[in-house]
């Protein structure tokens, strides 16, 4: 069963990045680097464990680059929950931007243009990486841990948002121990020359939950725990169940419960079939639907189970809490249509 699993994991995260590969061509916009960095650590803290120590260091000033917001948002997050898993006993995570360095080896050995760049640094003090390892680890399926424990394809993925934004991504060793990711990406020049947005970056939502109780139905401890502490930072209480059956009886026993945050696959009762039952009971309540596979026949059936979100995951805070909001409080988000896959 558990090769079986693994095998499972490895097809679904193949499939993810097919899925998120259509993500990456969206619009880009011009947005502030540092800015677009910062909106992201508040959830990022709230998702790592307390020993682990976050470091900030903004060095980009006015400096803009040409992006998909939200791929930019998921480099980090894969490269910091990356990071973490290194220290499992806590450490010091280093996130530092900075531009106009002396790179002329990486722009070299890349192949870069002379535009200008900007650059992101994700630095941990873990073990740091095997000398042997370091051409591989861009590699898909290519991964360092336990059969079963990972896919090996975070990485790989963090690789093809880099690249179909113009930079490059290199990993490295620190001393005087750790790990260190370094995210080489051209700055946005506008018609006059000048590195600037055409409007200005739109800062994140200042909006903070109440102490509203969403529901999450997952069967993976880990994402359990992550969006428990996702919604905890952002002032929701989260309420967990491992499957659509707990899920069920939770949701007769409490009935402050706003939202429901369900995964579509899992073993039991499915995230559809949930949907379905808390539908033929005639409740109202939000029901948001999370899968790192969507494919064709779920966009098109999904609102008649009753759902009124598509989540892709792994899924940016960011997006995770708009859609909270959006949902929890419809009148203050009019802006949120009703067929939505994020």
């Amino acid at each position: 069963m558990r090769v079986i699993k693994g095998m499972e994991k490895a097809r679904d995260m193949v499939r993810q990045i097919l899925t998120f590969g259509q993500r990456i061509d969206a619009p880009k916009q011009p947005e502030h680097f540092d800015t677009l960095i910062a909106s992201n650590l508040d959830l990022l803290e709230g998702s790592l464990s307390e020993s682990i120590k976050v470091v900030w260091k903004p060095g980009c000033g006015d400096a803009v680059i040409a992006c998909n917001k939200t791929a930019i948002g998921q480099i980090l997050m894969n490269l910091c929950w990356n990071a973490a898993q290194a220290m499992p006993e806590g450490g010091t995570l280093l996130i530092e931007t900075d531009q106009g360095g002396d790179w002329s080896n990486i722009k070299q050995d890349h192949d870069l243009d002379g535009t200008a760049h900007v650059r992101l640094l994700v630095g941990d003090t873990g073990p740091g990486i095997e000398q042997s390892n370091i051409d591989l680890i861009f590699e898909p399926f290519f991964t360092t841990k336990s059969s079963g424990s990972n896919t090996g394809l975070g990485l790989s993925v963090v690789h093809g948002i880099v690249r179909a934004h113009g930079g490059v991504i290199t990993a490295s060793n620190r001393r005087p121990k750790g790990a260190c990711f370094e995210v080489f990406l051209p700055q946005y020049m506008d018609a006059s020359g000048e590195s600037r947005p055409q409007q200005a970056p739109g800062a994140n939502d200042a909006r903070h939950g109440r102490g509203e109780t969403i529901l999450i139905v997952d069967d993976d401890d880990d994402v359990r725990e992550l969006m428990a502490r996702m919604l905890l930072k952002s002032g929701f209480t989260p309420l967990s169940a491992s499957d659509g059956f707990q899920a069920y009886e939770l949701l007769n026993k409490n009935p402050d419960i706003r939202l429901v945050l369900t995964d579509l696959n899992m073993p039991g009762m499915t995230g559809e079939q949930l949907a379905r039952k808390i539908r033929d009971d005639g409740r109202s309540i939000p029901i948001l639907l999370m899968s790192a596979i969507i494919d064709a026949r779920i966009v098109r059936d999904y609102q008649s189970w009753g759902v009124h979100a598509l989540l892709h995951k792994p899924i940016i805070p960011d997006d995770l809490i708009h859609e909270l909001f959006s949902h929890i409080n419809p009148t203050k988000d009019q802006d949120c249509a009703e067929e939505n896959i994020c």
